[in-house]
């Protein structure tokens, strides 16, 4: 039970800490922008850093979960192998969601100018 714990705890401290660090990207990204046109990018760049965060923090619950009790592995490696699974799974997903709300504002300052 304190594996399962354990790794959720890490995988959201670690993805929560990568969100808020590529938060400063997205703010170069939109260097530019008028505060109108950047609003909705916002919401959906903080609102996809929380359900990746989530959802990837249950799926390493899940994971460590199969690997204690079905491939019989030591809690400790159970716990780092899920971890730095979905650490990693998770930045790939948190750039893309960096990537798409920088495009949301551009279609946001597209859909004022016409």
């Amino acid at each position: 039970m304190a594996a399962k714990i354990i790794t959720f705890i890490l995988i959201a401290l670690l993805n929560g800490t990568g969100g808020f660090l590529l938060m400063f990207f997205l703010l170069l990204g939109l260097n530019g922008f008028s505060e109108r046109d950047v609003q909705w990018s916002f919401y959906l760049y903080v609102a996809g850093i929380v359900f990746i965060t989530l959802a990837t923090g249950a799926a390493g619950v899940f994971l460590t979960k199969y690997l204690i009790e079905t491939k019989n592995w030591n809690a400790i490696l159970s716990v780092f192998s899920s971890s730095t699974a979905f650490v990693l799974i998770a930045i790939v997903l948190d750039f893309i969601v960096l990537f798409a709300a920088i495009f949301l504002a551009d279609a946001v300052r597209n859909s004022h100018l016409k």
